[in-house]
């Protein structure tokens, strides 16, 4: 296959992402809804925070580099991926 750049708001993908570490949360906020999905594992590891997860059939994985906040996603399905990247400020 091909790859091909995309703005987020042409996969109905969120424009922020909210971690919640403690309730084990990461909530998408989209221009038209918020989908939360359960970050079933998390480690630091070398500075850096990993989150994984899944929900409806694709799994997700997170990298946030704790000294910048900048941050890698990757969603990865049976026939596509998505790469993001961003960054991350403390609430």
């Amino acid at each position: 296959g091909q790859c091909e750049r995309r703005p987020v708001e042409s996969r109905n993908l969120p424009t922020f992402v909210i971690v919640d570490a403690v309730k084990r949360t990461l909530i998408g906020m989209g221009p038209s809804e918020e989908r939360r999905t359960e970050i079933t594992s998390s480690t630091r590891l070398d500075g850096r925070l990993i989150l994984q997860g899944g929900d409806s059939g694709r799994g997700w994985s997170a990298t946030i580099a704790q000294n910048t906040g900048k941050m890698a996603l990757a969603v990865v399905d049976h026939d596509v991926t998505f790469s993001v990247f961003g960054a991350c400020t403390p609430r």
